[in-house]
């Protein structure tokens, strides 16, 4: 069987080591439109940089933007499901910047 190849981001994100909350494992699920990884308790979705005839996640602002409005639809009926996006970007750079055992970037109050 091929080893399938991601890129960066999805690599990364399959070490148990990116999150702040660090789970033991990390299980990735793919659709034809994102990525789904379940890391302890919690899931993380990446949407695929696609332009399809029934959706645009061509850009990164795009995706972004279909990401706050999944988050604000579904929240409606599944709060404790639908805590907030993050810019897959923006939370690598703070992992850089935050010391050892400094607040992570998940959790309900948006803060750790």
């Amino acid at each position: 069987m091929p080893v399938a190849v991601h890129p960066p981001l999805v690599e990364a994100m399959l070490d148990p080591g990116f999150y702040p909350h660090r789970p033991d494992s990390v299980e990735l699920r793919e659709t034809h439109i994102s990525w789904v990884f379940r890391a302890g308790s919690l899931a993380y979705k990446v949407k695929k940089p696609l332009v399809l005839p029934f959706l645009d996640y061509g850009t990164a602002s795009r995706r972004g933007e279909m990401c706050k409005e999944e988050v604000r639809l579904n929240r409606r009926l599944a709060p404790l499901l639908y805590r907030r996006g993050v810019s897959p970007r923006r939370w690598l750079r703070a992992r850089r910047r935050r010391r050892p055992g400094g607040g992570g970037l998940c959790g309900r109050d948006g803060g750790g």
